[in-house]
């Protein structure tokens, strides 16, 4: 689950264009990355499930790549010693390719603090509380570190994929383990009064539905969520002796994408499910802010077509015509790597002078 974040320094002052309707592809853009030169940044993407971490230069290209599970039962130091062996392995990587890196981005599932590079608290991960991240990966790696929420790091990544264009309107979601969200309008990253723009996984779509992580009840997390897809699919698949699900003890999302691509009846409203809770939550956006484009990431993407042309079609079912008319929903870019991608931008961005 993203969490809370404070305002960052840096931050995209320019835009993309409008979207188009519900459809298969959105705005059309060559993935540059602005004017921050030839320069390479590592971006670690730091989840409740998994690590991933790539090296990426300014024009936009994905150089190298590797991920390992997070492990987040045992605890911040255990975490931060797979980060390090991660980053490492990428440095290495790079500096066989005589592509050297210039600095490091990291995007976090938590409540951060971006200007002192610190995480304050995380819902999903237990014991980062008041943790110097980026001046303990910067230590560890010789480089100068930036921090922030991962799922702005992963609306910088799809912001800079798109070619930063002029007065792009887009709201990035990431939908995992939890469900988090980067908000621009008119080419601007919406970070809010209190730096807490874009947390759409704690708006409440059921007021008295089930509880939620934050201790809040019925928020969209508890019902369109990776986790709480994993969660009905363990409950249904008992029920389902007909469905390959009920031979698992704990079905993941990869096993319910993999069994509704097989045409299981099960898997197949297991993933309709999912999908159209978090187009419920998805309208409720759009009818908000009347966005050209909602690009979504994380786990979910895996579910395949299928989830898509529910979630497609769900949004359009409850919108304004106008604002269906206006909006693709797609996938991000860079699919589950735009937190990582995002988070090389950010350490771009964060260090301009840095080479």
């Amino acid at each position: 689950m993203t969490s809370r974040r404070t305002p960052a320094a840096t931050s995209p002052d320019s835009g993309g264009s409008p979207g188009s309707p519900l459809r298969s592809k959105g705005v059309d853009a060559s993935g540059g990355a602005g004017s921050r030169g030839g320069r390479r940044a590592l971006g670690l993407d730091i989840g409740g499930t998994k690590l991933l971490g790539v090296v990426a230069d300014a024009g936009g290209g994905i150089l190298a790549e590797r991920g390992l599970p997070t492990l987040r039962d045992e605890g911040p130091e255990a975490v931060l010693g797979r980060c390090v062996e991660l980053a490492r392995g990428l440095l290495d990587e790079a500096k066989a390719k005589a592509e050297p890196v210039c600095a490091v981005g990291v995007g976090y599932a938590g409540l951060v603090d971006p200007a002192a590079g610190v995480v304050r608290s995380s819902v999903i991960l237990p014991g980062w509380d008041d943790v110097p991240l980026a001046a303990r990966l910067g230590d560890a790696l010789g480089l100068p570190c930036a921090l922030d929420n991962d799922a702005t790091t992963a609306g910088l990544g799809e912001f800079h994929a798109l070619g930063a264009p002029a007065d792009l309107d887009l709201v990035l979601l990431t939908v995992g383990t939890g469900i988090g969200g980067a908000i621009f309008t008119g080419g601007r990253l919406q970070r809010g009064a209190s730096g807490l723009a874009g947390e759409v996984g704690h708006m409440v779509v059921d007021r008295d539905g089930d509880l939620c992580e934050c201790g809040q009840r019925g928020c969209l997390h508890t019902v369109a969520s990776g986790t709480a897809l994993t969660r009905l699919a363990v409950e249904r698949s008992r029920e389902r002796a007909d469905s390959p699900l009920h031979a698992l003890e704990r079905p993941t999302l990869r096993d319910v994408g993999d069994a509704c691509r097989a045409s299981d009846p099960l898997a197949r409203e297991l993933v309709e499910q999912g999908a159209r809770a978090l187009g419920a939550g998805v309208a409720n956006i759009a009818q908000l802010l009347n966005p050209g484009q909602v690009s979504v990431c994380g786990g979910v993407l895996g579910l395949g077509d299928v989830y898509l042309a529910a979630l497609r079609d769900e949004v359009r079912r409850r919108v304004f015509p106008e604002v269906a008319d206006a909006l693709a929903v797609v996938p991000a870019r860079h699919g589950n790597r735009s937190g990582a991608f995002g988070a090389a931008c950010l350490a771009l961005e964060a260090y301009p002078d840095a080479s």
